[in-house]
């Protein structure tokens, strides 16, 4: 619902859709090689992403994307798209996106996320949307569902370097995250409500802040609720116990 909520906000200037572009190529992207030239593929949630993305291809580098494939998630159960750009006119558009470097000849993977591209506030966030649509994640409890694993919001890196650096440029917005290392990768991830809270509305998606506020409110009632009969089941079952002993 919040990564709805976020597409469903189009980007209107130009530096924004490169940065919300390139987070959504830092969160999923995967380069490879093929008949000797360099290529990259990443995944979008599903088919109104992909023509959103495709467009942005279009409008900022004159690119057309061609390959697009669906594949299953098998986590989530449902399919994604994979989209696919290769050749001389992909690497220029991944050296625009600051996701490769070339030196002396050399092309090479910036592993820095945060540059010129990201220097702007509204970019920064553009960034961030990006970042989160093709690799983040949030759990939120239900209602009334004691065994559920509670508030959970979280965003996966390859890398410890890029991990660090979100967390650190969350942290200067007054969104505090932590990093744990999973399998391969490393995830900085979110557990306070409130935290959660923010960083959904720095986003921004001010819907899915209501709703989890409104979720909030409704599991403070009912626990507040359950808490008041514990401690009266607490002092009858006292009662029973004291009068037992008065009659023994």
């Amino acid at each position: 619902k919040i990564k709805e909520e976020i597409l469903s906000k189009p980007l209107k200037e130009k530096h924004c859709k490169k940065a919300f572009i390139a987070g959504l190529i830092r969160g999923s992207g995967v380069l490879y090689e093929k008949d000797g030239e360099l290529g990259l593929e990443f995944k979008v949630p599903d088919e109104d992403t992909s023509m959103l993305v495709s467009s942005f291809f279009k409008t900022l580098f004159g690119y057309d994307i061609r390959e697009v494939t669906v594949v299953e998630d098998k986590v989530k159960g449902k399919d994604k798209f994979l989209l696919s750009i290769s050749g001389d006119g992909a690497i220029e558009v991944l050296k625009e996106l600051e996701v490769l470097t070339e030196s002396d000849g050399e092309i090479a993977v910036n592993l820095n996320f945060y540059g010129s591209l990201t220097e702007k506030d509204c970019c920064f966030r553009a960034f961030i949307r990006g970042l989160f649509i093709s690799s983040g994640r949030c759990t939120l409890p239900t209602e009334n569902d004691s065994s559920s694993t509670g508030y959970h919001l979280e965003i996966y890196f390859s890398h410890y370097t890029p991990a660090f650096e979100t967390s650190n440029k969350l942290a200067e917005y007054g969104i505090i995250t932590k990093i744990v290392k999973r399998r391969e990768g490393h995830i900085v991830y979110i557990k306070s409500a409130e935290e959660i809270k923010d960083f959904i509305a720095f986003l921004p998606a001010p819907v899915s802040v209501l709703k989890i506020t409104d979720l909030m409110i409704n599991r403070e009632i009912s626990n507040t609720s359950n808490r008041q009969k514990n401690c009266d089941l607490g002092n009858v079952n006292k009662q029973i116990e004291a009068a037992a002993k008065q009659i023994a």
